[in-house]
């Protein structure tokens, strides 16, 4: 027993020399590719990096700054391709796996894409480990956001069509007023949070594991919000016709627009107190279930306490 425990600690001993060697020889270098003409969309895909989408009020064109790692040997870890093709601004990036064995990076580096303020155009945003960060302002067609592990942040924006944002490890935070068609966030491990207004047609919240927090009012014609364990918070006004509210384990919190009579509803909790019953005749639909946990319905225009 000791034996092996004494091999196993020298095995892990060189394991972190060499991550330690090759992570103390790298270095990152930036490059940046400006559009040569006037493009439409944006797609990026890069490995391990933070990725910030800013506007500008002085840029005249797109452009977008990017980390090249290079070893010991000053050798790129590795395939970078930067174009502009076709209306269309891509950045990508490919591991050279035998040059990144036994090695990390202590610092994440930061992918940073400058929009001119009045460009409206399409994104779409991947990564494998890094966060996915859209400042304030952005106009677009749509957005298209996904990451293995990290988080994503959007600012202030205002988008023709869909907002998608995704992620397996990491919480997905809207922090700006934000307006689109449609807007779906959803991961599987992180909590999912509006800390700002929103308007949309439809709009889908989800989590396996994490809490769903809506923390601003929101507008739509159809809310959903799922989560298998944790809770769905509400502390602002919901104004939506259809609401589907589901929790396996957690409590369902909400702050509807109106009084209960707007409301035709179906509630259901296995092992759980709700202080809403299931009936109604009302114009708009809710339909909440649970199955551990407690639902707690409120209306913004009855009091406290008045019978539902």
């Amino acid at each position: 027993g000791t034996a092996a425990l004494l091999i196993g600690a020298l095995i892990f001993g060189a394991g972190v020399m060499l991550a330690g060697g090759a992570a103390g020889g790298r270095t990152v270098e930036y490059k940046e590719i400006t559009e040569s003409s006037e493009i439409d969309r944006i797609e990026i895909e890069y490995l391990t990096a933070d990725i910030v989408v800013r506007i500008s009020d002085t840029a005249k064109r797109v452009t977008v700054s990017y980390p090249v790692t290079k070893d010991k040997n000053g050798d790129p870890t590795s395939n970078i391709t930067a174009e502009c093709k076709d209306g269309t601004l891509k950045l990508t990036e490919e591991s050279i796996w035998h040059k990144n064995i036994f090695s990390f990076m202590l610092e994440t580096a930061t992918v940073t894409v400058t929009v001119p303020s009045e460009r409206v155009l399409t994104y779409d945003i991947e990564c494998d480990t890094g966060n996915i960060m859209l400042e304030d302002g952005i106009v677009a067609e749509s957005v298209k956001l996904s990451c293995d592990t990290g988080a994503i942040l959007i600012g202030k924006c205002v988008v023709g069509e869909r907002i998608d944002a995704e992620t397996d490890t990491g919480r997905i935070e809207l922090r700006g007023e934000a307006a689109a068609e449609h807007i779906s966030l959803s991961t599987d491990t992180g909590r999912v949070t509006l800390s700002a207004s929103v308007i949309a047609n439809t709009v889908s919240l989800e989590t396996d594991t994490g809490r769903v927090s809506i923390d601003a009012p929101l507008r739509a014609a159809k809310l959903s919000i799922k989560t298998s364990t944790g809770d769905v918070s509400v502390t602002e006004v919901i104004d939506a016709h259809v609401i589907e509210a589901r929790s396996s384990t957690g409590d369902v919190s909400l702050l509807l627009l109106g009084v209960r009579a707007l409301y035709t509803a179906t509630v259901d909790t296995s092992t759980g107190d709700s202080n809403l019953k299931s009936g109604g005749a009302g114009e708009r639909t809710l339909s909440v279930t649970t199955s551990t946990g407690d639902i707690r319905i409120s209306f913004a225009d009855e009091d406290v306490g008045e019978s539902l």
